[in-house]
């Protein structure tokens, strides 16, 4: 699920009431030093608690260009610069 940070706990809560187990969580960010701009939250259905949070992902670096992690997700090609 892609969301805003601003609902995590609704979004959890929801999850869990439903029988989703929150798996991974991982914040979204501008830029570093920016607060999140959406968080991505992956769930499996009855399964056990375990929950694992992923470093952050920067979509720009300082430069104000994408980050190597943008690239390798979407590939060179794809990103002109």
């Amino acid at each position: 699920m892609v969301h805003v940070p601003d609902r995590l706990v609704d979004i959890l809560y929801l999850m869990r009431k439903y029988n989703i187990e929150p798996k991974t969580i991982r914040f979204v960010h501008s830029k570093p030093n920016t607060p999140p701009a959406l968080v991505l939250i992956e769930g499996a259905k009855l399964s056990k608690p375990f929950l694992k949070i992923q470093p952050p992902l920067y979509i720009y670096n300082e430069e104000g260009n994408y980050t190597e992690e943008i690239h390798k997700i979407y590939g060179k090609d794809i990103i002109n610069e």
